[in-house]
């Protein structure tokens, strides 16, 4: 028994519409899958949104805090200077102390002499050392 075109394709459409019947559920899974795949991919869209916003405060904050760091070393910089300096002027003001205190006893031991050399007699040791009073 030969098949005519006709009985083919009857089979033909009788095999589409059991395979459509067949395929239909898949298709629903399929397309419940593809929706959630796009919502998920959505998220995926704000999420990266967000992070793209917190990247660009990092680098912001990134940015401010290499300017204090900055700040912070010149600051540093004018501080070793300043202790330096105190450093400085304290051995200084030690030198003058030590200079000073030479100085007032070569004065002392010079008046000392003007008195002796000078003032032997008792009027002239009496006036100076009112004069220096």
């Amino acid at each position: 028994m030969a098949l005519t075109k006709e009985d083919l394709k009857a089979l033909s459409d009788l095999l589409d519409e059991r395979l459509d019947k067949r395929l239909e559920p898949m298709e629903k899974k399929l397309d419940k899958i593809e929706n959630r795949l796009d919502t998920v991919e959505s998220r995926l869209d704000t999420i990266e949104s967000r992070l793209d916003t917190i990247e660009s405060r990092l680098d912001t904050i990134e940015n401010r805090l290499d300017t204090v760091e900055s700040r912070l070393d010149k600051v540093e910089s004018r501080l070793d200077r300043l202790e330096t300096d105190v450093a400085a002027v304290r051995k200084g003001l030690t030198e003058v102390r030590g200079a000073q205190i030479k100085m007032d006893r070569r004065i002392s031991d010079i008046y000392n002499l003007a008195l002796d050399a000078w003032g032997q007699g008792v009027e002239n040791r009496a006036w100076l050392q009112r004069m220096t009073k």
